[in-house]
């Protein structure tokens, strides 16, 4: 624990709070601060969960966040592009977690790192820290966004572009056990047309945790800079895969005639996908003469 007195330095109670706040999320790997802060007389004093005021246990955290990160640089491709690194840990984490139900949202992990990294489960700050300390490792600029979402209080993420330009995304909305694989990408990337009709961000103009810092002009078009994305297809042996992931794709179509061999990975302009569904929405893959090859179930993972 640890305080100091926020008049010596000419801020109000309301800014020294906003100070901690915005010190706090900027910061993921401090997961160990409390959610909260405390005031006596005009010191701010800054809390230790009791889950992580021992040394000790700090430092065996400590290695669990080293080994998770160096994990995960492992899985990325050392010329991918910031869009295909979000793209990554877009993918790493809603593989690894899932939203916490209400027994855990009280505990301090859900709100941290350690909900995705050690406990597998967390709320929406969880998802959005985690989002940020991966980008960060990666060296991709981001800033950590709050707000409200559908009339509830919510934690995301902005994130700068190869093309310069910022975008929205908040991963637990992506989460879906029920869409095909259980990753959608309806909140991935966006613009403010497509985000900001659910979402309302905090602003400068509010005080103490209420307070955010002025956020950079965002993107007014969908991302675009020529390389591969969601949603593109290539073409590999006559056969048309579509990326439906980070180095993830489904067969969709073929010029093949009679038996089929669907391979567990393809390689297309220098990178290795691997094939995680078959079919268009029908679960079936078509020949171009529109002829179905395959309707043995809609999708499958490997």
């Amino acid at each position: 624990m640890a305080s100091f007195d926020y008049a010596e330095c000419g801020l109000t109670d309301e800014e020294s709070i906003a100070v901690w706040k915005t010190y706090t999320d900027d910061n993921p790997l401090y997961y160990w601060l409390s959610g909260t802060v405390q005031i006596n007389g005009t010191q701010l004093v800054l809390l230790i969960e009791d889950d992580y005021a021992k040394a000790e246990i700090r430092a065996n955290y400590n290695g669990l966040i080293d080994d998770a990160l160096n994990a995960f640089a492992a899985k990325i491709d050392p010329n991918a592009t910031a869009y295909d690194i979000a793209l990554a840990c877009h993918d790493i984490i809603l593989r690894t977690a899932d939203y916490t139900d209400d027994s855990d949202a009280g505990e301090p992990w859900a709100h941290n790192i350690l909900g995705v990294l050690e406990n597998r489960t967390a709320a929406c700050e969880g998802y959005a820290r985690t989002y940020q300390l991966m980008l960060n490792f990666a060296g991709v600029e981001n800033l950590l966004v709050s707000g409200e979402s559908n009339r509830e209080a919510r934690t995301w993420n902005l994130i700068k572009l190869d093309d310069g330009a910022w975008y929205w995304c908040d991963l637990p909305y992506d989460d879906d056990p029920d869409w095909k694989w259980g990753i959608s990408y309806d909140y991935f990337c966006k613009t403010d047309e497509d985000f900001l009709s659910d979402h309302t961000f905090n602003t400068s103009g509010e005080e103490g945790i209420s307070f955010q810092c002025d956020l950079p002009d965002r993107a007014t078009s969908a991302y675009a800079d020529g390389g591969l994305q969601l949603g593109e297809e290539f073409i590999v042996d006559a056969c048309a895969y579509e990326i439906v992931g980070y180095n993830a794709v489904a067969l969709r179509r073929t010029d093949i005639e009679g038996a089929l061999i669907i391979p567990e990975t393809v390689q297309y302009d220098g990178r290795v996908f691997t094939v995680i569904a078959l079919g268009s929405e029908d679960g079936r893959i078509y020949r171009r003469s529109g002829i179905p090859l395959y309707s043995a179930g809609r999708y499958f993972r490997r």
